[in-house]
């Protein structure tokens, strides 16, 4: 968008739609500054936010353009892109120190007290959430699932230079409701996370690729049909693609279900809340805010105003 479609746009909008822009642009500012101010804390802090300082200062002062670059996240070398749209997801733990801190906490929690715990990451990204639990759940297995090529070379650099494939096992599969290889649509490093099967038009100007699909119990059954105790999907609209295409696994191993679930992804896919909660029902599961209020067909669109962030759990 130009410059001057930039102002007219500010110009026609609301009062409210201003205060949404300030903050978007303080927020911009303020990550862009914040590796300078952060020298200022150099004599008060050692280790890993030592470095760090001194690796946001570097990538603010050297060429941005072509290359891949590493933080320390959680006491892991977190490689991602800093070319001039960037990863952009790493603005988050530059901003807020923890990715998605609540989501995080939350996903730890619901694996409190198992023994040897497994998680499924589907839509891993470059792999912050999978790193926190790594991170906080003693003995935990993870098998991630990423097809973006960009956001999985990343992830799989994450692990091979911290040497923790025994415990994260990263797959280049897109998984839905049928096999084959399908369009995938890919937006530029810095809206990465909005990658999927169809453009949502959230992401900015993207293109389409090819990438494998699979099933969840397809893999799950070549794979020993191992316990599963929690699965997180963020597929940017493809969760109830992703959910019926694990229907057995869900059913036998009755795993926690964390998912994002919001109608401006959804109406590219042609479905809405009402099926995704009609499916949860059919397999005996009830679906709740993180807050734990349980979603009904009278209660859903007002609690979606304020949430994107699910739990489905089996009863």
């Amino acid at each position: 968008m130009s410059l001057n479609n930039k102002i007219r746009k500010f110009v026609l909008a609301t009062k409210e739609e201003k205060v949404i822009y300030f903050f978007k642009l303080f927020k911009k500012i303020y990550i862009l500054i914040l590796p300078f101010f952060r020298l200022f804390k150099l004599p008060f802090v050692s280790g890993s936010k030592r470095r760090n300082i001194f690796l946001d200062f570097s990538e603010r002062m050297t060429n941005l353009g072509k290359f891949i670059r590493y933080r320390y996240y959680l006491g892991f070398k977190l490689f991602y892109s800093c070319s001039k749209n960037g990863t952009g997801i790493v603005n988050h733990i530059m901003f807020d120190n923890i990715y998605e801190k609540d989501t995080c906490v939350f996903l730890k929690e619901s694996l409190r007290g198992l023994n040897k715990p497994s998680f499924v990451d589907v839509g891993a990204n470059i792999g912050l959430i999978s790193l926190f639990l790594l991170k906080n759940v003693k003995d935990i297995s993870i098998y991630a699932f990423e097809p973006s090529p960009h956001q999985h070379m990343l992830f799989k650099k994450t692990i091979e230079e911290n040497n923790i494939a025994g415990s994260v096992k990263l797959f280049d599969l897109a998984l839905s409701d049928t096999s084959g290889t399908v369009p995938f649509f890919m937006h530029n490093e810095a809206n990465c996370s909005g990658d999927g099967f169809y453009d949502t038009g959230r992401g900015g100007d993207g293109r389409v690729i090819n990438v494998i699909a699979t099933p969840l119990d397809l893999w799950w059954q070549n794979n020993g049909k191992v316990k599963i105790d929690l699965i997180k999907v963020d597929t940017e609209g493809a969760e109830l693609f992703v959910f019926k295409g694990a229907k057995e696994l869900i059913t036998e191993c009755h795993p926690c279900i964390f998912f994002e679930m919001q109608e401006v992804n959804y109406r590219v896919y042609n479905y809405t809340w009402r099926d995704v909660l009609s499916f949860f029902e059919s397999i005996n599961y009830s679906v709740y805010t993180e807050s734990g209020k349980k979603l009904d067909i009278y209660n859903t669109e007002e609690l979606m105003l304020n949430n994107y962030n699910f739990i489905a759990k089996s009863y």
